[in-house]
């Protein structure tokens, strides 16, 4: 390969490659002229000279198409559509849509590390309150474990949520089933269906505090996410870890197996 060709992944480290080339032509090609001049005053003239300028005027053929196979390989890209996240399956009780957790690929180590840190601390201040010395400040180590205590649960909690935990939301004619449960422990709430009104996928604004709420456990309050009902005076969410479009798909699928008024107003 000519040393003036330009690779097709040059594109990839410099601005404009092609101006680079020309400018680079132009230079080499100046020099070559001005010392072809010289040649010609001193009478040196020879068929090597006339060889390199021809050389410094045409352009290397490969030069455009290596950059145009770069460039469309850099403008194209071919998307596929995404399938739900959820599954959909058939139980004794109804229609049950398994939704998984929103996971952190790196919330999860983290907090397992941080956790390993957090043992440490526990067990260290259980043993100071177990066997005080004089000058131990009691009431402060009681305070602070207890704080300690709750952060490490709602950490260990996190990650559990984050590797083992899911969301069954399960619908018949009677009830509307939620139960958000990791390793076979959880919470379950149970709604009447013929209290459920206005079943829809909402346009839900996942901020940066709502994506960290997805991350944790929905045990408490009416929950997040894009799939919502009203329940008296009350506006109920499900599924924090899906976006809209899989609300569409999974609030068409649970309005089967709901009366019909569950859809309206």
């Amino acid at each position: 390969m000519s040393r003036y060709q330009v690779l097709p992944f040059a594109c990839l480290v410099w601005p404009c490659p092609l101006d680079l080339a020309r400018l680079t032509h132009a230079k080499k090609r100046k020099q070559v002229l001005g010392k072809s001049d010289s040649d010609k005053h001193n009478g040196h003239g020879s068929i090597l000279s006339r060889h390199v300028l021809m050389r410094f005027r045409t352009p290397s053929p490969h030069l455009g198409a290596g950059i145009s196979i770069s460039l469309a390989f850099l403008q194209t890209m071919h998307v596929s559509p995404e399938e739900p996240k959820f599954r959909l399956t058939s139980t004794v009780e109804g229609l049950q849509a398994i939704v998984p957790p929103k996971r952190s690929w790196f919330v999860i180590p983290f907090l397992t590390i941080w956790l390993c840190g957090w043992a440490f601390g526990e067990f260290q201040v259980i043993g100071q309150l177990l066997n005080p010395s004089d000058k131990a400040p009691i009431g402060f180590l009681s305070l602070w474990l207890t704080g300690w205590t709750l952060g490490g649960i709602f950490a260990l909690g996190t990650v559990l949520w984050q590797v083992a935990g899911r969301e069954l939301i399960t619908v018949n004619s009677s009830f509307l089933v939620h139960r958000v449960e990791a390793l076979g422990f959880g919470r379950t709430r149970i709604y009447a269906a013929d209290k459920i009104k206005a079943l829809r996928a909402t346009d839900y604004a996942s901020g940066d505090f709502q994506n960290q709420q997805a991350m944790v456990p929905p045990f408490f309050g009416p929950g997040i996410g894009p799939v919502a009902f009203d329940y008296g005076a009350k506006t109920i969410r499900l599924a924090p870890s899906i976006d809209e479009a899989e609300a569409k798909v999974l609030v068409r699928e649970l309005a089967r197996g709901l009366p019909s008024t569950a859809s309206g107003i």
